[in-house]
């Protein structure tokens, strides 16, 4: 990780090789095939993340990160499905977790399942009160499935939170006629 963090790349990538090769099949070895993963993620080589997750997911089905981390490739790869069954899966690991709700919420929003997606942006408000971001994107998600309230939520946010605000909702086409 430290190899990783201080960008030498390929050092951190021999490393978590080395360690798969002494304890390869332990649970342990799924934080290895993870953090494989993320670097490849972020290299855009989706595929080799996706499979390091993968592997990860199998030696340790209850390993919350890798499970989110490979719904963050699937609708890269047009499987919104699939994320939505990673995300589902996430969140009974971790019922409060903001981030894979807001995932899943926002992956209701694209298949929509504007109910599931309600809740789910209702739940991550709630664990975000008072956090600008979460009430830009939840009250926005909001707005996209018709849910009430929404446009209420996000004027609020913008207008405490000045151009932050603004610029977080940027890019949320659901929020057009709010700002």
């Amino acid at each position: 990780m430290t190899y990783a963090n201080l960008g030498r790349i390929d050092e951190a990538i021999a490393e978590y090789e080395k360690a798969l090769e002494m304890g390869e099949g332990t649970a342990e070895a799924a934080s290895s095939h993870n953090n494989l993963g993320a670097i490849y993620l972020d290299r855009g080589e989706l595929e080799k993340a996706a499979e390091r997750f993968q592997r990860a997911i199998a030696l340790a089905p209850g390993h919350l990160e890798s499970r989110y981390n490979l719904a963050l490739i699937y609708p890269e790869q047009g499987r919104l499905e699939d994320a939505v069954e990673m995300l589902e899966a996430a969140a009974l690991l971790q019922p409060n977790h903001e981030l894979v709700n807001l995932r899943l919420g926002l992956a209701y929003v694209d298949l929509g399942r504007g109910e599931k997606a309600y809740r789910s942006l209702l739940l991550v408000r709630r664990l975000l009160s008072g956090k600008l971001g979460g009430a830009v994107v939840s009250g926005g998600a909001a707005c996209g499935v018709g849910a009430g309230g929404g446009e209420e939520v996000v004027g609020e946010a913008l207008e405490k939170g000045g151009e932050a605000a603004r610029e977080m909702a940027e890019g949320l086409g659901v929020l057009e006629g709010v700002r």
